[in-house]
């Protein structure tokens, strides 16, 4: 029986990565004798059965339900995109597998890990990363055919799988994750039953010894049993023939009962070995998934650890008493040292409940959750939005979708709020079915840890399903600390800038909003004009960011979990903050005069041009700038440039609309009581003047404009006035600023993998973010310089 499973279910599913063959990897060399970059070649998945990570039992891909977006993959170490070996040129799916050829093209940091060691003979094997996007699961007892081999069930069949990347691993998978290893995670069971059969008799295997037995590969004792029973069978097809001609024998009367009963026996005797074969495969089956659904991998029996699932089945445990020493491991107990973990049957660990547990052991410190934390309180008591609305839409969002009340509640009940450090290690090791002991008191503990760190995440490996990574479990949890670290540095930027995503480090130009638009009078053939829209004059250019940081091994020892919060906050922060520097350092020298806008002329301007020839020309342009005392911040400087605003300009003398939309009005913490006075008091009491006592009964600027205040307007690094301000337009009708940002506009935090972490003893971790800020309209802002 099969059931489909497709990726828009409700439980998303997990990518593929699965090894292949051996890549060959050579040198190429030219005519002239001059070095090329090397090449490769080989079959990167063969088409066999397998076991990924985040998945119980095996999976084989359909080769006929390939999808390659291109012939241009690109190719990585150890799946891991930061570090980029090269690209594919020829990608071919066929009866072999997934044929790829290739070559070196990443940079030499990364090439070298895996051409040196080839030079010196070592054999890389080739893998793919891919996504499934339709499976199809066998039920148990059920055959069917995948890629020219037939496949029992309990099977997963991705039917349609697209491919993302290649990768060279140095160990590989297809070699030894056909079902049966798969189920017995030791010894072949082919070989098991083989031995069994041939030691109690049921089947005549008499030209295989026990040495022959113990040297076959899992393929040569299936097909070895396969051989001894078919034989078994001809012989009693022959026994039966035998007897259908007994009238041409010379065997006596009283010998015919003896053969046919022989016969009968025989045939009863390989039944039974048959029904003990499928008894016993089924009592594998069931004690592999009661294991794989548990992450005490080691168990004590008799005061030794052993592994649970070798162990259960070689002294023939059923599936009872291997759940029932599941039940008992859980329990509570003293633990010295050591992690101690309460883990229920019917509880996983997987990376979300890791995740979740240490949010919970964390809740006094983060605060992405609680609508508060995206507003701040004005000395009156108002409710101010300090973070953007949809940014916090989006946390939210992913927080719920990633901590479901199901997860949540599991690692409440697993570890009651109160996770440490070392119980998270041990839980995701444990879980990801690590053969390693643990000892996190000692250097040489967490030294060991460390290097079997890069090779416990999720992956296709050959011992069996992974279901958890803690460098992706740190990641996610530090991301979120990071992003919370990010989110407290001054957000005033986001009013008044505009947000553009790029798609490498180039240079890359806008649109000049403020082209020749107007629409023209039809002709006489009723033909349309085109509209002008050039590029804005200045390019922006995002650039990379980041910072390294460890967290030592003495915290690791200490069990403080409380360093997965604090040291990712600190980098958020400083993503933050060199965002900041990049925007308020630019915004500095614009207002020092040393910035031009896109005519030339200094981006604020105390002059206007507004004659005919320089509107028809296109160099039109009015003052956007005020000083002196009069330009300190009153209702009589809002109104002065209020007018300035209101009154800009395109370069061919016709009003923008500035005055269409709610402006943003900038400023610092000295000016804060006379903006909010002024935009958001009901009314004004008037003071008195002689002449002057007929005033309106209300504020006429109460919601003018949205306040803005940042610190950095005021600080000495860069604006360093308590007076200056400025009026600007909705960043996403004409921005005087635009930050453009690669990837991500926040921060993002990575655990160092193995190569990084190899003279390091602790936990290395890295925030990186790219981004860049540039100039772009000077005619959507009008600033004062104060007194």
């Amino acid at each position: 029986m099969a059931r489909e499973i497709k990726a828009s279910d409700k439980k998303p599913l997990s990518n593929f990565r699965a090894s292949g063959g051996i890549a060959k990897i050579k040198a190429e060399e030219s005519a002239d004798g001059s070095t090329k970059l090397p090449t490769f070649d080989g079959i990167a998945y063969t088409g066999a059965p397998m076991t990924p990570s985040g998945w119980w039992g095996v999976i084989v891909v359909d080769l006929e339900g390939v999808i390659i977006p291109s012939q241009h993959r690109p190719v990585l170490r150890q799946h891991d995109e930061e570090q980029i070996c090269g690209h594919t040129t020829l990608i071919e799916v066929g009866e072999e597998g997934i044929k790829v050829s290739g070559v070196f093209s990443g940079q030499a940091e990364h090439t070298s890990k895996v051409t040196d060691p080839a030079k010196n003979g070592f054999e890389w094997q080739l893998s793919v990363g891919a996504v499934p996007l339709r499976t199809e699961f066998i039920e148990s007892g059920a055959t069917t055919k995948v890629n020219g081999r037939e496949v029992s069930g309990p099977i997963t069949i991705s039917r349609e799988t697209e491919l993302k990347e290649i990768s060279f691993v140095p160990l590989g998978a297809d070699d030894s994750t056909s079902v049966t290893v798969t189920a017995s995670r030791g010894k072949s069971m082919f070989k098991i039953l083989l031995a069994k059969s041939m030691k109690k008799g049921l089947i005549k295997a008499g030209k295989y010894s026990a040495e022959d037995v113990d040297k076959m590969s899992e393929e040569e004792a299936k097909a070895a049993l396969n051989d001894v029973m078919a034989a078994d069978d001809e012989e009693d097809d022959d026994e039966d023939d035998d007897e259908e001609n007994d009238d041409d024998t010379d065997l006596e009367e009283e010998e015919k009962p003896k053969a046919k009963a022989k016969s009968s026996a025989t045939k009863t005797a390989i039944q039974a070995s048959r029904k003990e074969h499928a008894a016993e495969l089924t009592r594998v089956g069931l004690i592999n998934k009661l294991a794989a659904s548990h992450p005490a991998q080691f168990i004590k029996v008799n005061g030794s650890d052993v592994n649970l699932f070798a162990h259960a089945v070689e002294k023939g445990w059923t599936p009872d008493r291997v759940e029932l020493a599941i039940l008992r491991a859980s329990r509570p107990g003293a633990g010295v040292g050591s992690a101690h973990l309460h883990l229920p049957s019917d509880l996983q660990a997987t990376d979300a409940v890791l995740e979740s547990a240490i949010l919970q052991a964390h809740r006094h410190s983060m605060k992405l959750e609680d609508d508060d934390y995206y507003f701040s309180r004005s000395p009156s008591g108002e409710r101010v939005r300090r973070v953007p609305e949809y940014i916090q839409r989006e946390v939210q969002a992913g927080f719920r979708g990633r901590y479901s009340d199901q997860v949540q509640q599991t690692a409440h009940t697993m570890f009651k709020g109160r996770a440490s450090l070392h119980q998270v290690i041990e839980s995701a090791f444990r879980a990801n079915r690590s053969s390693s002991r643990l000892d996190l008191k000692s250097e040489s503990g967490v030294r060991a840890m460390l290097a079997e760190w890069g090779h416990n995440e999720p992956a296709f490996r050959a011992e069996g399903a992974s279901t958890t990574g803690i460098s992706n479990i740190l990641s996610n949890v530090m991301n979120k600390f990071a992003l919370q670290g990010y989110l407290y540095t001054d957000p005033a930027w986001r009013k008044f800038c505009s947000i553009r995503m790029v798609n490498d480090f180039k240079p890359a130009k806008s649109i000049n909003l403020l082209g020749s638009v107007m629409f023209k009078q039809l002709g006489p053939v009723g033909e349309l004009e085109n509209a002008v829209f050039g590029d804005q004059a200045f390019a922006n250019q995002a650039a990379p960011y980041g910072i390294i940081g460890t967290i030592p091994w003495t915290h690791i020892v200490n069990d403080d979990l409380s360093i997965l919060s604090t040291v990712p906050s600190k980098i958020g922060t400083g993503g933050g903050l060199a965002l900041n520097d990049i925007i308020w350092t630019l915004k500095k020298n614009m207002y020092a005069g040393t910035v031009n806008g896109d005519d030339g002329v200094s981006f604020y301007r105390t002059t206007s041009v507004v004659t005919a020839a320089a509107a028809k020309s296109g160099t039109a342009y009015k003052a956007n700038k005020m000083t002196g005392g009069s330009s300190a911040m009153s209702a009589t400087a809002l109104q002065t440039a209020k007018a300035l605003f209101d009154n800009q300009i395109d370069p061919n003398g016709n009003p923008i609309g500035n005055s269409s939309s709610k402006p943003v009005l900038l400023h610092g913490p000295s000016n804060w009581q006379s903006v909010s006075s002024l935009l958001q008091a009901p009314s004004i009491v008037y003071g008195g003047v002689a002449g002057s006592n007929l005033q309106p009964d209300k504020n006429m600027w109460q919601g003018y404009a949205e306040p803005v205040m940042s610190p950095y307007m005021e600080n000495a690094n860069y604006v360093n006035s308590a007076t200056a301000w400025e009026l600007l337009a909705d960043p996403a009708m004409l921005s005087a600023i635009e930050v453009a940002f690669y990837g991500s506009d926040t921060p993002a935090v990575l655990q160092a993998g193995p190569d990084y972490q190899f003279d390091k003893l602790g936990i290395s971790i890295r925030g990186t973010m790219a981004m860049g800020a540039t100039q772009q309209n000077f005619r959507g802002s009008v600033y004062s310089a104060g007194v």
